[in-house]
Order: structure tokens, then sequence, then C-alpha cells
């Protein structure tokens, strides 16, 4: 038959040579970037929840909303795209994800699927996209508070250099970064339309900052070896067990009083923490599996779960008071 013959010279290099320049699947570039994690920009429908009826539905506000998940989603791609570049680099990645199977995190760089010059490609391309579509968002809100404008492009400057340039995350400042860079998934939307901060848009950036950081700290006690050797100095690479179960449950413990604060002044709907029990529960189970059993990977599954629930709490409760 024609498929048992021999192929001419050359033709399996040809073959090869085919595979390689055979352009990597978008499904890559998407796990580099972890566009497939949507918890990272939640903030953004929640934002929209604490607007006034006349703002939620104007066209101005769609489009700043729009504006605003193109950033988000953009600054977060690249930041994570940079991450796994320096992830390549120092062997990091290969330490830590090896021989561990986790929700949401796929290592292309590490397979094989992509090149180190293709994440980079795709990291500096976001980079643009990120700063043209906050120039856009800035000039359609335009005036605006300068601490928002100056708030912004810190917390764009910060995450690129997460794990890249200044390498943040390696000095200590990650937790703080993931933090921050999420909260700002509500506070910098709600800014842009309602041109400045509330009360209510501030306690609630907070609970969704420190709900994402129950989720990394978890991720950050299972790579706490790895870490070290890379001297990546997470809280959990530069504490002891026992004093990085401390933090764990201050973390914790912020949100809890984060949210008890906001009830007690008012701005956080009354029915709120009937609304989040579900959430906490699983929060309470995560501790458990987490601190007392030190299985961190299902406590970190458990957080996303948790920061879901908890989510949908505030989305439900600000649409009920927004109707009143």
């Amino acid at each position: 038959m024609a498929s048992d013959l021999p192929l001419p010279p050359g033709a399996r290099a040809a073959e090869r040579l085919a595979v390689r320049r055979r352009p990597p699947p978008v499904a890559a570039f998407v796990e580099l970037g972890k566009l497939n994690v949507f918890e990272l920009w939640f903030g953004i429908p929640v934002a929209w929840t604490l607007l006034s009826q006349e703002e939620a539905f104007s066209p101005r506000t769609l489009l700043l909303l729009a504006l605003a998940l193109l950033l988000k989603a953009a600054t977060s791609s690249a930041a994570l795209a940079l991450d796994d570049v320096s992830g390549l680099r120092d062997g990091l990645d290969l330490r830590n994800y090896g021989d561990t199977d986790r929700y949401a995190v796929h290592k292309p760089l590490i397979d094989g699927r992509l090149s180190e010059r293709q994440a980079l490609a795709f990291a500096w391309l976001a980079v643009g996209i990120g700063l043209l579509s906050m120039a856009a968002a800035f000039a359609v809100a335009w005036p605006l508070p300068s601490w928002l404008v100056a708030g912004e492009l810190l917390v764009f400057i910060l995450a690129l250099n997460y794990s890249y340039g200044l390498k943040l995350s390696y000095r200590g400042a990650g937790e703080l970064i993931t933090a921050v860079a999420v909260g700002s998934t509500l506070l910098v939307p709600y800014a842009l339309v309602a041109g400045g901060a509330s009360t209510a848009a501030l306690v609630q950036s907070g609970l969704i900052g420190l709900w994402m950081l129950q989720i990394a700290v978890f991720s950050n006690s299972q790579d706490r070896a790895g870490d070290r050797d890379a001297r990546r100095w997470t809280v959990a690479a530069m504490a002891s067990a026992r004093g990085n179960a401390v933090f764990i449950l201050c973390v914790f413990a912020a949100s809890a009083a984060l949210l008890a604060w906001g009830i007690r002044l008012g701005v956080l709907g009354p029915w709120l923490l009937v609304a989040l029990l579900p959430a906490l529960a699983l929060q309470a189970r995560q501790i458990w599996l987490g601190v007392a059993r030190g299985q961190w990977l299902a406590a970190r599954l458990l957080g996303f779960e948790a920061f879901r629930l908890a989510v949908a709490a505030l989305l439900v409760v600000n649409l009920v008071v927004r109707a009143r």
C-alpha cells in the first residue's frame, strides 16, 4: 500500500518542522493569562449593583464597565503571563506545579505548548491593550479625582512587577498585591462611573480582595518549600509553620472584622450576613482543611467555591437594596 512506502529523504524532518511551525492553540494563551479564571474580575458586576438605578443602565456606564473589564482582564493576563515567564526561568513552576493538579492552573510554558518568546509577546500585547483601555476609560469618565488616576496607574504597575521586573512577590509583597489588585476590580469601575468612592464600595472592595487572598494563602502554603528554594518570599515561605497558620487566621479574621464593621456602619445590607452564611461555612471548613489538616490544595479549591457564594450574596443583597 502507498502508506507502507518509505518516505523521501528529508520528509520526516519537514514533517517535524511543520509541527513546530503550527500555531499554538488559543487555549494555551487563555491558560497562560488565566483568562478562564473569571473570579479575578467578579468585582465589576458587584460594582454595577452598587450604582443607582439611573446610572446602572446608561450607555456611558455600560461603556465604562466594558472598558474596565478589558482593562482588568488585560492587566491580570499580562501579570500572570510574566509570572509564568519568571517561573520558567528560575525553575520555580517546575518545582511547584510539576506533580500537582490544581483548579485553574495550567502551565503551557512548562508542558511546551508555548515558548518563552510567545509568552512575552502575549504579555506585552496585553500591556498595550490595558494601557489603551485605561486611557479610553479615563477619557470617557473625565474629569476624575486625582487619586483614582494615580491609584489605577499604581495598581497597573504593581501587577506587572508582581513576579517580573521588580519581582515584588519575591520580596514579600505578593499577598498585598493580590488583595489590592482584586479589590480594585470593584473600586475602579465604580469610581469611574460615580466619579468617586463611597464607603460601601470601599468596604466591598476590601472584602473581595480579602476573599481572594483566602485562596492565595493556601496556594502559597502548598508552595512553601519551592518558594524558599527560589527565594520567593511569601509569608508561608518566610514564616514558621505556626507563624503561617497565624497569618492565615488573621486574613480570615480581617475579612470578618471588615464585614462586621460594614454592617454596623449601615453601608452593607442588613441581610448580607444571612446571605453569606453558606460562604462563611465553607470558609470555616477551609480553615479546618488547611490550618488543622494541612490539606492546602483542598482548602484552596474550596476557597473558590466560597468566593463565588460570597460574591453572589453581595450581588443579590445589593440589588435588593437598590430596588427599594
